[in-house]
């Protein structure tokens, strides 16, 4: 589960104080890389981990449940 309230609020007159998660399905096609490029994998990424997901397909994420189900292309584990 990531937060896309910024992406869910964008798109939708929901109330910006509300929080929104997204589910992030992974599959044996999703790559997992640092800010850097090293290549990872998934074992070596910390549960509260700062990421970015590059997703499979173009999909319009709002505050609605089904919409804020994603599949991962690419997983970035930013620098803090």
């Amino acid at each position: 589960m990531v937060d896309c309230t910024d992406e869910a609020t964008i798109k939708s007159k929901a109330i910006e104080d509300i929080g929104y998660g997204c589910k992030v399905k992974l599959s044996d096609k999703t790559s997992f890389r640092s800010e850097t490029g090293e290549s990872l994998v998934l074992d070596e990424i910390k549960e509260e981990a700062t990421v970015r997901v590059l997703l499979m397909h173009s999909k319009n994420i709002t505050h609605s449940k089904d919409s804020r189900v994603v599949e991962a292309k690419e997983v970035i584990v930013l620098d803090e």
